[in-house]
């Protein structure tokens, strides 16, 4: 399960416009029935020789993930698919006592940084959305699926803090590269964003907005954000 105590994060991101090319490398002492998980991806080693568990690693992230891969001898290098330019690092990790994963950057795809501290998120997805499909020769309604619906707008709860409020107003009118992360790595009680649980990246405009407080209240605010693209997902690792 992942734990909110390890951070969410509103992001906006500074894209290239290119694909982000990522390594991980495979050392160490691997057992057959070490698993490993890469992009939401879990795989059982089932070799204890490093360039086989890479080429399993390979093939099965380049199915349904934002990624495509390609492995050379103990080396998966791995790149952002079309669309998903800028969706970041693939979260990697393994139960394996003694082998190990080292991950890097080749090309990066951008940058990216915390647009404000939230205190609440959304329901990032709407109801499964249906049509109706029944004939006349049907003994019963049936269904099928209709377009997603994103609602049209996320709304993130802070706390009211004018460097927020005067940087986010600054930005009015203006299509930025947003992106949702769960997921981040702890030193000195500090968080980091990292994603590493999930991401999800969207373009759209925001707005800070002061919200009713009463007497001895901290005083709330929020920030909306319109959806212009369909977003993209990339699942990674629980916490």
């Amino acid at each position: 399960m992942a734990r909110l105590t390890k951070g969410s994060f509103l992001m906006k991101g500074t894209l290239t416009g290119s694909a982000g090319v990522y390594t991980i490398t495979l050392s160490g002492t691997w057992k057959t029935t070490d698993k490993i998980t890469v992009a939401g991806k879990t795989i059982t080693a089932g070799s204890t020789t490093a360039a086989t568990i890479a080429t399993a690693i390979a093939t099965a992230i380049s199915t349904g993930t934002p990624y495509t891969a390609e492995a050379a001898n103990s080396v998966v290098t791995v790149t952002e698919k079309s669309g998903f330019y800028g969706i970041g690092v693939p979260a990697c990790s393994t139960d394996s006592a003694a082998g190990v994963l080292t991950l890097a950057t080749t090309t990066s795809s951008g940058t990216w940084a915390k647009l404000a501290d939230i205190t609440e998120y959304p329901d990032m997805d709407q109801d499964l959305a249906t049509e109706d499909s029944t004939t006349l020769s049907d003994a019963a309604h049936t269904y099928i699926a209709a377009l997603p619906d994103s609602g049209g707008a996320y709304t993130f709860n802070t706390w009211l803090k004018a460097a927020d409020g005067a940087a986010i107003s600054a930005l009015k009118g203006t299509l930025c590269t947003l992106a949702f992360w769960i997921g981040g790595s702890e030193s000195g009680g500090v968080i980091t964003p990292t994603g590493s649980v999930f991401r999800r990246m969207w373009t759209g405009e925001v707005a800070y907005q002061i919200k009713g407080a009463g007497t001895a209240e901290i005083a709330p605010a929020s920030i909306s954000t319109t959806i212009a693209t369909v977003p993209v997902d990339c699942w990674g690792v629980d916490i």
